[in-house]
């Protein structure tokens, strides 16, 4: 997906550069949940019988207390219970009094969701939405050659109804679910564009992320090459790595990396692509446990001397922030934006046999120099606002991050 823009600053391009205060980038297909890193782990296998099966067990006493008063209420209550509902909301209860708020528990569909926007792939109509200053549903992206582009859904159109209800009550999440649904259905969108409303019947799909996006900027005899990754999927690190060659092939003399908005994922997806950058000499990050902490570094033969500017904002987060910790402490990339959102911890996934999942914190990571950023954040070498005018026309000559960046290298 790599095109050449003589004259940026005439021409509009697909963008996720969103504050955290004013707009929230999701997915329609599929509900943001958190950040991770990939992991596995064993757990418990209860039997749910009789608590005289339980008794065979190591159980402490406060365990076997909930198994008392769980098997009390399922057989002795006067009314019938849901026990799904009764297991869910004690695991919520649990997790929520640890206060971290990425240690959660995911339902079945979130958990399903979850997993599909991080594998790459989902079902869904294939565009994205925000909501903008006065509160519209706005199309940020729809996804080239998906369902609502072909539909004829573009950037910039208002949601004012899905099938037969308002949206002036509802959340991004609540939109969310309203347009998804399972594949070869249908949903129908009304937009208004130029003040005018029209209505899109839509049949949903299965969706490929392109997680890696690219092009080329030509400013004053410069080739800049340019890459945004919207997330750490299990595609990531290929896309990146095709972007790149492409770019190189096509000779850049510098990279801009926009992990604006990018709120994490599958940290080896992050190792894998610094491998691009660092060698076996520099250092990644630092993993932070209670018994020991860990670097972890890169595995190039030779250091890339590719000048590189990270753009950022308060919505990088985990995943992303390694990398652009990375990139800056190790390598000497500079960074634009504003300071990241902070999150330094690495949860673990625990897939339960009901479909849903727990997602706990087991680690700190640090940057290269051993520094946390967790509540903290990166700050970076240029804080740069990003310019009012570009919620109202999302094009590169409003974007002053990227025109920052394109000055700091051309």
């Amino acid at each position: 997906m790599k095109t050449k823009i003589n004259k940026i600053r005439n021409i509009k391009l697909p963008t996720r550069t969103f504050s955290f205060k004013e707009v929230l980038i999701i997915s329609v297909i599929t509900i943001g949940l958190g950040l991770f890193a990939g992991a596995t782990i064993t757990h418990l296998s209860m039997r749910h019988n009789s608590l005289s099966r339980y008794q065979t067990m190591q159980l402490d006493n406060n365990l076997r207390d909930f198994i008392t008063v769980y098997n009390a209420l399922v057989n002795n209550y006067y009314r019938e219970l849901d026990r799904n509902t009764l297991i869910s909301s004690a695991l919520k209860g649990m997790l929520g009094d640890i206060d971290d708020p990425y240690t959660v528990y995911m339902d079945q569909v979130d958990t399903s969701d979850f997993s599909r926007r991080l594998n790459g792939r989902f079902t869904g109509v294939g565009m994205e939405i925000v909501r903008d200053q006065e509160g519209n549903v706005i199309v940020l992206r729809p996804f080239d050659s998906g369902p609502a582009y072909k539909a004829g859904i573009r950037t910039g159109d208002i949601i004012v109804k899905v099938d037969d209800s308002n949206l002036e009550d509802k959340s991004l999440t609540d939109v969310a679910n309203m347009i998804q649904g399972p594949i070869d259905t249908f949903v129908n969108i009304t937009i208004k564009r130029e003040g005018k409303e029209q209505s899109f019947r839509i049949k949903r799909a299965t969706i490929n992320i392109r997680s890696v996006t690219s092009h080329i900027i030509e400013e004053e005899g410069s080739k800049i090459g340019y890459i945004n990754i919207n997330i750490f999927s299990s595609l990531t690190t290929t896309q990146f790595n095709e972007e790149l060659k492409s770019l190189q092939r096509e000779g850049i003399d510098s990279l801009i990396i926009d992990v604006r908005s990018n709120r994490g994922g599958y940290l080896n997806s992050v190792h894998e692509i610094l491998d691009n950058f660092l060698t076996r000499q520099d250092v990644l990050y630092q993993i932070e446990t209670s018994r020991r902490t860990t670097k972890r570094f890169g595995s190039a033969e030779k250091r890339s001397d590719l000048p590189i500017v990270v753009l950022v904002n308060d919505t990088t987060a985990s995943a992303a922030e390694i990398l652009a910790a990375a990139l800056k402490e190790s390598y000497g990339a500079k960074l634009v934006g504003t300071k990241t959102l902070g999150k330094g911890t690495v949860q673990q996934p625990l897939n339960l046999s009901s479909g849903a999942m727990v997602k706990f914190t087991t680690q700190n990571w640090l940057t290269p120099k051993g520094k946390s950023l967790n509540e903290s954040g990166i700050t970076p070498d240029y804080l740069v606002t990003l310019n009012e005018r570009f919620y109202r026309e999302p094009t590169p000559a409003n974007d002053n991050q990227l025109q920052k960046a394109i000055e700091l290298l051309k």
